[in-house]
């Protein structure tokens, strides 16, 4: 993103037409970016142009069956990938909160910090016009309406969003009487945030007072159900762009292809038979594997959904964050209890009515997919 024509340049390897054979090439992502409404008029482009009969490409852009919601632990966040300003504090190791602090008390980070949260938001200038039209640079909105509290040692913010927290402390630095606030929430205001004079200040104290202790959430893209709907049906898009394993603390996506059948559900049955082809079929013929059909001597790697389960499936508010021992370190997870009664892998049962088969882990079930000859 930062160097457009190496971008251009990147996807240009998928045409037969430039390089006498296509790389097989797969994008994330193709979403509906809520600070920028061109970029998923391109992301729809892109697979049409570059497969064409003039490009001879093998081109996929992958889209997301869910809201793009993402938690964020104070300044470490997938959302920083963008924005220079984040990522000098996500650069640092993640027990490092004295170095994010030096980062964040250094006083040409404060100014270019300054600059970036504000950005769009003042005067009457290109960013600005730029932010109206909802063509914005960056992804993040940084709109602190559109981010809430989800982790706080300070609990009377649970639930709020960022919005509403620095409306309390700019209700205190003002001496405004605020009706609900405890002795230990005025106690910080006073003592942390009093030279914060706009929300760039604010959200800089609240990083260095917090750190990693808060946790936030706001949902940057696929906000709109109808054309989250279109860009799953999209038949040059390819489900996928789950990432959830990348980002442990930061995406829950694992429910993804549950969620993405739940919206195909609306159209009827046939719109389910062609999800279930998509997220099947389509990507074992993408990746030449063999897999994704149901035939006489296919391998049995089966799942079992049970429709009405799914139809009341509420995957926004599946998410629980739960501590893993194997990583020693929480995770966010989806829970779908009830909606898969049954899954089975190489004609093994490994998951049946809510519990893990006792060999799953003890003896082997699958294998590593090698790619089909092409004769």
């Amino acid at each position: 993103k930062d160097n457009p024509l190496d971008t251009i340049k990147m996807f240009l390897l998928s045409s037969a037409r430039f390089h006498g054979k296509p790389l097989k090439t797969t994008v994330v992502a193709a979403l509906d970016i809520a600070t920028n409404r061109s970029l998923v008029r391109l992301a729809k482009l892109l697979p049409t142009l570059l497969n064409s009969r003039l490009l001879k490409g093998q081109f996929f852009m992958q889209t997301l069956g869910a809201p793009f919601k993402t938690w964020s632990d104070g300044a470490i966040t997938p959302l920083a990938e963008e924005i220079p300003e984040l990522r000098a504090l996500n650069e640092t190791d993640l027990e490092d909160r004295a170095k994010r602090t030096e980062i964040l008390n250094d006083p040409d980070y404060i100014r270019v910090f300054k600059q970036m949260w504000l950005s769009g938001k003042q005067g009457f200038n290109l960013a600005r016009i730029r932010r109206l039209l909802r063509l914005d640079t960056y992804a993040f909105d940084r709109e602190l309406k559109n981010m809430k509290v989800e982790r706080c040692q300070l609990d009377a913010w649970l639930g709020l969003s960022m919005q509403t927290v620095f409306d309390r402390v700019q209700a205190v630095l003002n001496h405004t009487h605020v009706t609900d606030m405890s002795d230990q929430e005025r106690q910080l205001i006073e003592t942390d945030f009093t030279w914060v004079k706009d929300e760039a200040d604010f959200m800089l104290q609240i990083l260095r007072s917090f750190d990693t202790g808060l946790s936030w959430s706001t949902v940057s893209a696929n906000r709109d159900v109808t054309k989250l709907r279109e860009l799953v049906m999209n038949p040059n898009l390819l489900p996928g762009f789950n990432d959830s394993g990348a980002h442990i603390t930061n995406m829950a996506f694992y429910d993804v292809n549950l969620r993405s059948l739940k919206l195909a559900a609306q159209g009827g049955e046939r719109d389910v038979a062609y999800m279930v082809k998509r997220l099947t079929k389509d990507p074992a013929d993408l990746f030449n594997v063999d897999r994704g059909s149901i035939d006489v001597g296919d391998v049995a790697d089966l799942v079992l959904i049970d429709p009405k389960r799914l139809s009341e499936y509420d995957g926004e508010n599946s998410a629980q964050r739960i501590y893993r021992q194997e990583f020693e370190h929480d995770q966010l997870v989806n829970r779908s209890d009830g909606v898969v009664p049954l899954v089975m892998i190489n004609g093994k049962i490994t998951w049946r009515d809510n519990q893990f088969s006792d060999t799953l882990g003890a003896s082997k079930f699958g294998d590593l997919l090698k790619p089909r000859r092409v004769s």
